[in-house]
This record gives C-alpha cells, sequence and structure tokens, in this order.
C-alpha cells in the first residue's frame, strides 16, 4: 500500500478529513488535475481532455451512516482505464466488491497491478 497525499484546492474533497494534505495521492499520474465529485462527496483525479469515468481516480470519504455505514471506514479510492472501467487490485475491470479499494487508517491504499502513465 502507498500513502495518500493531495494537494485539492479549497473545497475539493474537503470531505475527506485527515487524508487531505500535501502532495499528489500515490498512483495519480502527474498530468492529472483533481476536481470535486459530481455528488460533492469526495474528488477525482483526472487526465486532462478526459471525459466521464475514463481515466481518473477517484477518492470517496468513509461512510458514517445509512446502508453503507461502516463498509468503508475511512473511505475507498476507484482506479478507472482508459475505456471507463473500475479497475480491481489485479489491474483487471470487475465489481464493485473488486474495485472499491479501502484506505486504511493510515490512509495507505493498494494501487492496481499495472497502473501507470
Amino acid at each position: 500500500p502507498q500513502q495518500i497525499g493531495t494537494n485539492l484546492p479549497s473545497g475539493v474533497g474537503s470531505t475527506m478529513g485527515a487524508r487531505v494534505g500535501p502532495g499528489r495521492p500515490a498512483g495519480v499520474p502527474s498530468a492529472f488535475t483533481p476536481e470535486a465529485s459530481r455528488s460533492g462527496n469526495g474528488s477525482v483525479w483526472r487526465e486532462p481532455g478526459s471525459t466521464g469515468n475514463a481515466n481518473t481516480v477517484q477518492f470517496r470519504p468513509g461512510y458514517t451512516g445509512g446502508p453503507y455505514a461502516g463498509s468503508y471506514p475511512f473511505g475507498y479510492v476507484r482506479f478507472y482505464n482508459s475505456q471507463g472501467q473500475p479497475i480491481g487490485l489485479n489491474g483487471k475491470p470487475g465489481p464493485e466488491a473488486q474495485t472499491h479499494i479501502p484506505i486504511g487508517e493510515s490512509g495507505s491504499y493498494g494501487i492496481p497491478a499495472g497502473w501507470s502513465y
């Protein structure tokens, strides 16, 4: 696992709490730029010129209520390939159970095999 470090503009990813800090999150290519998620609940790092989910890394905060309370207490990260498919730690597209990569209490998370730009 690698350590999260974000360098988000004011208001972007503010729901990530203690994991907001200096630097770029691990696994996010240097050309990607941050933006708030459509829901306002998390942040998205995007390859310039990309649309939809293609070539993005998405960070979501932990759930404290509702049906998913406790599922990802420290949040999760999702990596999307060039076809807009979420990929798991094995580097292959898969369902949510495999592509919601949990963020640990320390802010660390795994990076999918073969993920590089």
